[in-house]
């Protein structure tokens, strides 16, 4: 009798949930993916693998079937163009299609570099597509991966341009980057967990980080920079990592900045007038740091020094962008209007990293700005 009672309660249970991840499924975004799930690519490095969700083509990127064989401008980036944090429909490529009645395609991923985004425009470049490259300068020009040798582009690549990118890979002061991406296996299973079912994916976004965030600023209050009430908390790990990844006395970072001005030089040689046009986007922190600004709000020094130094880089990078003759919008302006209108600043960056809806709507307003770029 006991065992028929357990096995009611357990299939009720089971029942449950089951319904509850089809109504998540049907009425919500969830599960949400950031397209951690990769697979090995020569050129690359990594693309998301095929098929892993209904919204991932063949080729390994976030698009409908077929895309890959009618599209006029190719959209290339790392998480903020996959559209992590937003539904297929709300990714910015997406919204860029339906403003402009122009077939986009969503060459997105999280974690790229200016590596890829150069691999990616070269291909494009190729089948005579249009291109935007859309840069965040405080995440684009870290790299910890190591680039494969049997990949002929990269080969080629790296003797004409001599960029020295089979050396030049960040490696930490325990030397555990590698190790970390290659052989952690546990968390790959909670990642795929998280992105692949919907009650998981829910959990984990609204209560278990929350929860984990609380805990950890209630242990360790001194890793934590208070900001002010409207904005909360930010971790002083956080805004080290934003000064590592533009850091010019690291030698990695330097090289890829001299890099990306080989890449530049290059693609302008390949291009056609207003082929390929560049969008820029802000770190949430670096909006925080302006909107304190003009609160007139008392910056802590360590944070107000590396933001400082972050919108520095962000110039550099623009600068030489300008230099090399390509377009390039910066979507900072527009960004800062909306996250003044936002009732609830810190659900503007849900993830403390990439924005909602409304951050990706921002992106496609500063992109048309270039009108020339959709001009025939």
């Amino acid at each position: 009798m006991n065992v028929k009672k357990y096995i009611f309660y357990f299939l009720s249970f089971l029942i449950l949930l089951i319904f509850c991840e089809t109504i998540l499924r049907t009425v919500t975004t969830f599960p949400l993916s950031n397209g951690s799930i990769t697979t090995y690519d020569n050129d690359l490095q990594y693309k998301v693998k095929k098929n892993i969700s209904k919204n991932i083509d063949t080729y390994g990127f976030r698009n409908i079937k077929n895309k890959k064989n009618n599209y006029e401008i190719a959209a290339i980036g790392d998480s903020h163009t996959f559209g992590w944090n937003a539904p297929f429909n709300k990714s910015w490529p997406y919204l860029l299609e339906r403003e402009t009645n122009k077939a986009v395609y969503n060459f997105g991923t999280g974690s790229y570099s200016i590596y890829q985004y150069y691999f990616l425009a070269v291909e494009n470049l190729k089948k005579n597509k249009k291109i935007i490259i859309h840069l965040g300068p405080s995440n684009d020009f870290f790299e910890i991966r190591k680039f494969s040798k049997n990949s002929n582009f990269w080969v080629k690549e790296n003797k004409d341009l001599d960029l020295k990118i089979f050396s030049n890979i960040y490696k930490d002061k325990d030397n555990n980057f590698e190790t970390k991406l290659e052989k952690n296996f546990v968390k790959n299973i909670k990642i795929f967990l998280r992105d692949n079912i919907a009650i998981i994916s829910f959990f984990d976004h609204y209560f278990w980080n929350n929860f984990l965030t609380k805990l950890k600023k209630i242990k360790k209050k001194e890793e934590y920079i208070f900001l002010s009430e409207e904005l909360g908390y930010l971790s002083i790990n956080r805004i080290n990592n934003l000064k590592r990844n533009i850091d010019l006395n690291e030698v990695s970072v330097k090289n890829n900045l001299q890099n990306f001005e080989k890449f530049l030089n290059k693609l302008r040689l390949l291009s056609k007038k207003n082929q390929i046009m560049f969008s820029i986007y802000p770190t949430r922190e670096s909006l925080y740091y302006k909107y304190l600004i003009e609160q007139n709000q008392l910056i802590n020094e360590k944070y107000s020094s590396i933001m400082t130094k972050e919108i520095e880089f962000e110039k550099l990078v623009i600068n030489l962008i300008h230099q090399y003759g390509f377009n390039v919008v910066n979507s900072r302006n527009y960004m800062m209007e909306e996250f003044k209108k936002a009732k609830n600043k810190k659900k503007f960056f849900p993830d403390k990293d990439h924005p909602n809806y409304v951050g990706y709507q921002v992106y496609v307003k500063t992109i048309l700005e270039n009108i020339i770029f959709f001009n025939k």
